[in-house]
């Protein structure tokens, strides 16, 4: 059985999504589209919406939320900072939502998720944002401890489905802390 890097894969899924293994735009196999000459079925993609949008999934607790944000077929994937392996499919991401308490029509969480550091890049018709999560306090984030808020980097892929973008991938992963003694005279 071979294993491959989640960063390779990642960079598989982003660059064929965008067209790139080919050396083609998306929906160009002539390969003569250009970012100067759009393509017609291009949809711009708003960064700051689609982040907003994920952010009240996670303010909300709203499992309905997780159809409207993710793409239904082909099948999306995840990984979680939370669980091992991939999660694939609308229906396993609903169930693994509905594992931290998200519900039908939302109950808003005691503390809170937020994303800082965003960075999204087109791709054609797809889109990825990076950016630095954080769950807990954000108040207790900012001391010098941290308060026990949990953080680290994730990636969402977006791409066009219709006349909006919906998430066909997400990878969480978690800063864990790192022990002064394991470090010594490294």
């Amino acid at each position: 059985m071979h294993r491959y890097s989640p960063t390779l894969l990642l960079l598989f899924v982003v660059l064929s999504l965008a067209g790139g293994i080919s050396g083609c735009a998306p929906g160009d196999p002539t390969g003569s589209a250009t970012e100067a000459d759009p393509l017609p079925h291009q949809v711009p993609f708003d960064a700051d919406a689609y982040v907003a949008a994920w952010s009240e999934l996670w303010r909300t607790y709203d499992l309905d939320k997780v159809d409207e944000l993710f793409l239904a077929d082909p099948a999306p994937t995840y990984f979680s900072s939370e669980k091992e392996g991939l999660i694939v499919g609308l229906d396993a991401i609903r169930e693994h939502h509905a594992g931290f308490g998200f519900v039908q029509g939302g109950s808003p969480p005691a503390i809170e998720l937020w994303l800082e550091d965003v960075h999204a890049t087109v791709f054609g018709s797809t889109a990825v944002v990076n950016a630095i999560w954080y769950f807990g306090d954000r108040e207790a984030a900012s001391t010098e401890d941290g308060g026990g808020t949990q953080k680290g980097p994730m990636t969402a892929v977006f791409v066009l489905d219709g006349d909006s973008y919906k998430i066909a991938h997400m990878h969480f992963a978690e800063y864990l802390p790192i022990d002064e003694e394991d470090t010594e005279g490294s």
